[in-house]
């Protein structure tokens, strides 16, 4: 995992410790991790181990959620893609981009680029989404444009390399989300764009679940609302140019368990389109 400039119990927005009270959420997924908050933004506190992350992410939640690479897109990330394709033409429409996606999935939403860009770099770190992308870009006929990594796009190495960044529901699971924050804002060229969308989870959505014994099992790091999320956004040095929350579509595991007391009824989605700002001299 890529390491912040921060120590793990500070405050990305503030740098300041912060101190989990007896009253603070344990973490459904995360032993010896609570739910805290400082400076607006909720989070993991302390994030979890690599070693806790491997083991939910590599086994716990495509089993939980039946998630596979072996049978067809889920209609909700057709839905979701193309809704987001969209979303981010309708602001900022342009062509001939060189575009990487952090934490593919199926490919969805980067390919659905394809017509827009000169290259697309999906970054993935589940081996099966890799193979499927893989193959799925081979079968499409635009293998020579398409370059599928098995590694976080963070810890790529690459700076000054792309013109639109995408992260769709990938943020909520990074832990320093400033520091990986930091890290695409060095990838991106002059101008160039970034997209976040993530799921708005503060106060925590306790009925985001599978079943009733499990009413949170999402395996989320931060717990973002549109004021922390731009804020973190700008603390990164982006200029927000568009923001929108949104109520869907969401995975429809997470619609099974009835509303819970947190539930509010309102969006369910946060999507920002962010831009390197020009630097000044």
């Amino acid at each position: 995992m890529l390491n912040a400039n921060i120590e793990n119990d500070c405050c990305e927005l503030c740098g300041h410790r912060i101190v989990a009270g007896f009253d603070e959420l344990q973490h459904p997924q995360f032993e010896n991790t609570k739910i805290a908050r400082c400076c607006g933004l909720q989070r993991s506190l302390p994030y979890p181990t690599d070693k806790q992350l491997k083991n939910f992410y590599g086994t716990l939640y495509n089993s939980t959620y039946k998630r596979s690479f072996a049978e067809a897109i889920p209609d909700f990330v057709l839905q979701r893609a193309k809704i987001q394709h969209q979303w981010i033409n309708q602001h900022e429409q342009r062509h001939k981009l060189d575009i990487a996606e952090a934490g593919c999935g199926w490919g969805e939403l980067l390919l659905t680029f394809k017509e827009q860009a000169n290259s697309l770099h999906a970054f993935e770190l589940d081996p099966e989404a890799v193979t499927f992308i893989q193959d799925r870009a081979a079968k499409e006929g635009i293998e020579k444009f398409v370059t599928v990594s098995n590694e976080a796009l963070e810890n790529s190495g690459s700076r000054a390399k792309y013109d639109l960044v995408l992260s769709s529901h990938s943020l909520e699971h990074i832990s320093n989300p400033l520091a990986v924050l930091q890290r695409w804002h060095s990838m991106l060229r002059e101008n160039g764009l970034l997209f976040v969308e993530v799921p708005r989870e503060d106060p925590v959505p306790l009925n985001w679940g599978v079943s009733a014994t499990q009413p949170y099992f999402a395996g989320h790091l931060t717990f973002f609302n549109q004021s922390s999320l731009v804020s973190i956004l700008k603390k990164a040095d982006f200029k927000i140019l568009a923001v929108e929350s949104d109520l869907g579509p969401m995975t429809p595991v997470l619609m099974q368990v009835a509303l819970g007391p947190t539930y509010d009824g309102g969006a369910r989605l946060i999507r920002v389109l962010a831009q390197k700002a020009k630097q000044q001299l």
